[in-house]
């Protein structure tokens, strides 16, 4: 029956490969096509394709195959509605990415709360998100908490810290 589904529905199957390839980030160390740098996002796309692939009939089966494959997807529709400005619902789809325990989530959850995307920082739950990032094996998480621990007049400033996560990035 699946199979008959993707004869008669070619696209789903291509929704799924499309959104990787218009929004794979290139920190996620699973990403599945080349990365994508943010400011080459086209988001009406991103958004439409990965909507798509997140609704189609297909993803039940790929999720078999692929157990990331949906909160990959969320993260990359995360980029495309935060490329379109959205930054509400860019958080709503890191958070449910992040909730389905993707790394890539949690650090894009994280640099979100770290530059403050929606107006303001919120620095704990950047070092909580980062860090689960780096536990995840996302290393650009570690570039990321040397520069949260260098912010200083913060209860993060550490500046060993910030060298230590500095190391790390560098040895990547």
């Amino acid at each position: 029956m699946i199979v008959l589904g993707a004869l008669l529905n070619p696209k789903a199957h291509a929704d799924i490969d499309t959104c990787d390839d218009l929004a794979a980030l290139e920190a996620d160390p699973m990403a599945q096509s080349a990365p994508v740098d943010f400011e080459d996002l086209h988001a009406h796309s991103v958004i439409s394709t990965c909507l798509a692939a997140l609704t189609g009939p297909l993803l039940k089966n790929r999720i078999k195959e692929d157990p990331d494959l949906e909160a990959r997807l969320f993260l990359q529709l995360g980029r495309g509605y935060l490329a379109a400005g959205d930054t509400n619902n860019a958080w709503a789809h890191f958070n449910t990415s992040a909730d389905l325990d993707y790394p890539a989530g949690y650090f894009a959850l994280g640099v979100f709360y770290l530059v403050g995307e929606d107006g303001e920082q919120d620095l704990k739950a950047a070092h909580v998100a980062l860090n689960h990032a780096l536990d995840g094996g996302v290393i650009w998480a570690a570039r990321a908490l040397s520069m949260l621990h260098l912010q200083d007049d913060t209860e993060f400033y550490a500046p060993e810290k910030a060298a230590y996560y500095q190391s790390l990035w560098a040895a990547r």
